[in-house]
């Protein structure tokens, strides 16, 4: 093991003395580096602005689009609670409807006994319009007689106009004589 220690200086000390020969070449290696290290450096800073070209507009719309689910997630919700509502009030009216039903239903029932009723109603109206339908015919006899006797009271009419005519003229024919008769018999008067 102490060979091995010795013959690692031995190295170290080789390599300080050549470095220590050749200043030159000691300041073109840190040259070098340098040109190396600012090469990373101008890439690293081109690579870097195309990621910002890249990353800040995404991260952009990103927000955006993180913002416009939220607002469409807390509209839905807002309409299934609007829409649960709905549905409430709406459970209460077809409650409120089922119970008018079965007043509804009592109503019909009352309908239909009192159509029965005139259904009955109707039947005897019929019996009793045939009824009068035949004593309807009989009518048409007694107005036919009616019409025979207007004209049998019109001809009597005109004979009782001609008797009075006959009574005037016999009233004028008699009274003049018994006019002059009056004057001869004082007491009749």
């Amino acid at each position: 093991m102490p060979e091995a220690v010795n013959s690692s200086a031995a190295v170290d000390s080789a390599v300080a003395q050549s470095v220590a020969e050749t200043p030159l070449r000691r300041h073109n290696i840190f040259d070098e580096s340098g040109r190396h290290m600012e090469r990373i450096a101008s890439v690293f800073e081109s690579s870097a602005k195309r990621w910002e070209l890249m990353v800040y507009p995404s991260l952009l719309a990103f927000v955006i689009l993180a913002s416009y689910g939220f607002f469409l997630v807390y509209s839905l919700s807002h309409d299934m609670a609007t829409m649960a509502r709905n549905i409430s009030e709406m459970t209460k009216s077809i409650e409120l409807m089922v119970d008018d039903m079965g007043d509804m239903s009592g109503n019909v029932n009352k309908m239909s006994a009192n159509l029965s009723s005139m259904t009955q109603n109707i039947n005897r109206m019929t019996t009793h319009i045939e009824g009068m339908h035949t004593e309807m015919q009989h009518l048409e006899y007694i107005r036919q007689s009616m019409t025979t006797m207007g004209q049998d009271t019109h001809l009597m009419v005109n004979s009782v106009e001609g008797m009075r005519r006959e009574m005037a003229s016999m009233n004028y024919n008699i009274g003049r004589p018994m006019h002059n008769m009056s004057s001869l018999f004082p007491f009749i008067n």
